[in-house]
C-alpha cells in the first residue's frame, strides 16, 4: 500500500486520470446495465411471454397501421394460430371526480386483454366479458402509479365512480405496479366496447393496436403468414375499405417493448 501510494504520489495527474477513468468506466456501465435490464433482460410481467405478439396492420407506404373494428373481429374469428386476439388502442383521458381535473394518459382495450396477457388485479378485479355487453355499466382499473401518487394508495377507491371523457366509469380494479404495454402510459385503463362503439361497421376507421398469443407449438412466421392469407381474402371481399391493406405485421412483445432501442442498448452496454 505504502509503495502504491508512493507511485501514485510521483504522478498525481497520471493517478487523477485513472482514477476517474475506472470510476467513470464503473458508473456507465452501472447505468446502461440498469436501462439494458429494465428493457432487454427482465421478463416481462406478463405469462409465457414468448408466445406473445403486438400485432401492426401494414399499408403500401407503412409498416405501422392500424385496424378497423370489422377487420379486427373479421381476423380474430377467422385464424387458427392464435389462442386469443386483444384490441388495445391509446387515449387520453380527462379525469373529474377526485376534485381537480386533469387530463392522463390511457387505454381502452378489449375485455380479453388481461386473460390473455394472464394479468392479475393489484386489488379489485379485471375487465370482464360481461362488461363489454350492451346496457352494462362502464368500467376502469387504474394504474398503480396514478391510484398511488393520486389517490394515495386508497383501497376504498374500488366501486367509486370517475368521468373520464365526459363519461362515468365504475372503477373496479388497480393494476399490479410492474403492468405497462408499449408506446404509451398507462395512468387508466377503459373498456373498448366492441358492441355500442358507433364505428362498429365502419372498415375505414382504422385506430385499433393488437396483441395475440400464440398457440403452442406455432411460430410467428406461421402465424404471420396466416394472417397475410386472411387480410387478402379480406381485400377481395371488401374492395372498396380493405384494398389497401397488406399483411399485418407481428412483433414478439419484448422487441416491440423495447421499442427500436434493443440493439442499441447492447451497443452501448459492449462500449461502457
Amino acid at each position: 500500500m505504502k509503495f502504491a501510494l508512493r507511485s501514485l504520489a510521483k504522478s498525481p495527474g497520471f493517478a487523477l486520470v485513472s482514477i476517474l477513468t475506472v470510476a467513470l468506466g464503473i458508473g456507465s456501465v452501472t447505468a446502461i446495465y440498469s436501462v439494458a435490464n429494465a428493457v432487454i433482460f427482465r421478463p416481462l410481467p406478463f405469462r409465457d411471454e414468448q408466445s406473445l405478439a403486438w400485432i401492426w396492420s401494414t399499408r403500401p407506404d407503412r409498416d405501422r397501421a392500424f385496424f378497423s373494428i370489422p377487420h379486427f373481429l373479421d381476423l380474430r374469428r377467422a385464424n387458427t394460430t392464435t389462442a386469443d386476439l386483444a384490441a388495445i388502442t391509446p387515449q387520453g383521458m380527462n379525469v373529474s371526480g377526485l376534485g381537480e381535473p386533469e387530463r392522463v394518459p390511457g387505454w381502452r382495450v378489449s375485455t380479453n386483454l388481461f386473460e390473455l396477457l394472464g394479468t392479475q388485479a393489484h386489488l379489485g378485479r379485471m375487465p370482464r366479458a360481461s362488461d363489454d355487453l350492451p346496457g352494462a355499466a362502464p368500467v376502469a382499473v387504474l394504474g398503480y402509479n396514478y391510484w398511488q401518487r393520486r389517490l394515495g394508495g386508497e383501497a376504498a377507491m374500488i366501486g367509486r365512480t370517475l368521468t373520464l371523457n365526459g363519461i362515468p366509469h365504475t372503477v373496479v380494479g388497480v393494476l399490479p405496479p410492474a403492468f405497462f404495454l408499449p408506446n404509451w402510459e398507462t395512468e387508466i385503463v377503459a373498456v373498448q366496447s366492441f358492441e355500442t362503439d358507433a364505428r362498429r361497421e365502419d372498415r375505414g376507421t382504422n385506430f385499433l393496436r393488437a396483441i395475440a398469443r400464440l398457440k403452442p407449438g406455432v411460430t410467428f412466421r406461421q402465424a404471420q403468414s396466416e394472417f397475410a392469407a386472411l387480410t387478402q381474402t379480406l381485400a377481395q371481399r371488401f374492395p372498396d375499405t380493405d384494398a389497401a391493406i397488406t399483411a399485418p405485421r407481428f412483433v414478439p412483445l419484448r422487441r416491440e417493448a423495447a421499442g427500436g432501442y434493443g440493439s442499441s442498448l447492447l451497443l452501448l452496454l459492449g462500449a461502457a
